[in-house]
């Protein structure tokens, strides 16, 4: 929302204003959270520049009283009207002190405007953004004063957002996206509908800002040999991988080998590794359970297609008498004898790229003994050959 026009005030008063809400709190100063829209953003100060912050203000929205507290002179009410021409929203909002001086016995003193502020709003974005934050919330449950809580702000200005009354600023947006556990890409997505740019990158892990990481990640994987290890990005794909990954990869048709690889369909295919897998059920119900787990958090179209696909591959077993849970060791053919493997995940909790946070590092390790020698002694043969 930029701000077109301030007209000052007749008898020289200055008007503080802002193209940001303020975020009010009750016998409290303002916050320095950074809120869009004229509402509630112009109040008339006894002394300060146009454009600082007022502090020692009682919550408000457009409409409501805001008392005069410490001498200050502040806002009587706030009124804003709105028109569309063009299919711009123009708003105006005037500014009125309170009657607080001048009133006698014989009459209230005359309330007189202190200025206009109008602003032009070009974005249509409001209320395509409450849509979309009321679809979230939803998604996760939470009441309107539990994500309000969580956001650090209140119940009453996350319903005018929901509502598309007020405009929230990019930090309440990322404040927003925080307290809802959306993905790096999810959060550029929320701010987009909200009409700011994107402020999570996405590079590509051969770009000179990730070539650190890359790196590091190719030592993780060196550094794990004997034992099988991958990189693995959205929807199962395959990143990068050790030597190891032979012992996975083993018999598979060509196509299922093709880049790009889904180690997720590779796992349970029966040109893949499902023939293999002697409880194809249980750790293929573990897969499954995971993808879905991922779709619900994140929800994706892709996500739901590769789960009608794995489905086709799992048998539908029910659980029997000895069921201790999907989270069970993977039990593998191969030419040395049966492999048992349980797997370790670990992602980029902190990472700030959207490339680096979508991947993870999926490590296998032997759950016995016996599975142990068997990838030591695999991997001295292809060292000597």
């Amino acid at each position: 929302m930029a701000l077109a026009e301030a007209q000052a005030p007749e008898d020289g008063c200055p008007l503080a204003s802002d193209d940001h809400v303020l975020e009010l709190k009750r016998q409290g100063s303002v916050s320095r959270e950074l809120l869009p829209e004229a509402q509630a953003g112009v109040a008339s100060l006894v002394a300060g520049p146009v454009g600082r912050r007022v502090a020692v203000l009682e919550d408000a929205v457009v409409g409501d009283e805001v008392l005069q507290s410490a001498g200050v002179v502040l806002l009587e009410s706030v009124v804003e009207s709105t028109d569309h021409v063009g299919g711009i929203e123009v708003h105006e909002v005037k500014v009125g002190r309170a009657p607080v001086l001048g009133n006698t016995l014989e009459g209230m003193a005359e309330k007189r405007t202190l200025g206009t502020i109008t602003c032009v709003n070009t974005l249509a974005a409001p209320r395509q953004f409450s849509g979309e934050l009321r679809r979230w919330r939803d998604s996760r449950r939470l009441s309107q004063l539990e994500l309000a809580l969580r956001a650090g702000t209140t119940q009453r200005h996350l319903s005018y957002i929901e509502q598309g009354r007020s405009r929230p600023g990019r930090t309440m947006v990322l404040r927003l996206a925080e307290s809802l556990a959306l993905s790096l890409r999810e959060r550029n997505g929320l701010l987009l509908v909200a009409g700011y740019a994107p402020v999570y990158p996405e590079s590509r892990l051969d770009e000179d800002e990730l070539r650190p990481v890359n790196d590091a990640l190719q030592r993780v994987l060196e550094g794990h040999m004997p034992y099988p290890a991958m990189i693995v990005g959205p929807a199962g794909t395959l990143i990068a991988a050790n030597a190891a990954i032979d012992v996975i990869t083993a018999g598979a048709a060509p196509e299922l080998l093709a880049p790009p690889i889904n180690v997720l369909l590779l796992a349970v295919h029966p040109d893949g590794m499902g023939p293999r897998v002697e409880n194809l059920a249980e750790w293929g119900r573990h897969i499954i359970e995971n993808v879905r787990g991922q779709a619900l958090r994140s929800p994706d179209p892709r996500l739901d297609e590769l789960i009608a696909e794995l489905e086709r591959y799992v048998p539908d077993t029910p659980p029997g008498p000895n069921h201790i849970g999907f989270a069970v060791p993977l039990r593998l053919r191969c030419e040395e004898g049966e492999l048992r493997l349980i797997t370790t995940l670990t992602s980029f909790a902190t990472a700030l790229d959207v490339t680096l946070a979508e991947l993870h590092l999926e490590a296998f390790l032997p759950a016995d003994d016996a599975s142990a020698q068997i990838l030591r002694d695999r991997a001295q043969r292809a060292e000597r050959v």
